[in-house]
């Protein structure tokens, strides 16, 4: 998303595996739950060292800025609702995350194979 958007830089690659792994539960939760998620989310990239922020390039500049906390869950709501990574292809067919049920099935596809 975005006109000007650093998807190779570690902290971006850092975040979205961390998001990824919220994704299923995101998928299931309420909306107060689905809240809750992102406000940790937010917590926890705010808390790391070195602190993890949420930018955008300002305009007619080539500064950075922090774009705050609801911007930021806007981003990660996007994101999370977004079924297509960066290459296009849906989430659960790269294996970016695992279900209980693809688990389940990984599992019985190996025991059919002994």
């Amino acid at each position: 998303r975005g006109s000007f958007l650093n998807k190779e830089h570690d902290g971006n690659i850092i975040f979205r595996k961390m998001v990824n792994r919220t994704r299923a539960s995101f998928e299931r939760a309420d909306r107060a739950g689905k809240q809750e998620i992102i406000s940790n989310l937010i917590d926890d990239w705010r808390c790391r060292e070195p602190m993890g922020r949420f930018l955008a390039r300002g305009k007619n500049t080539i500064f950075w800025h922090d774009v705050g906390d609801e911007k930021a869950e806007d981003r990660i709501r996007q994101y999370l609702k977004d079924d297509n990574s960066r290459d296009g292809k849906p989430f659960a067919k790269r294996g970016v995350f695992n279900n209980s049920t693809s688990q389940l099935e990984q599992h019985k596809e190996s025991e059919k194979s002994k």
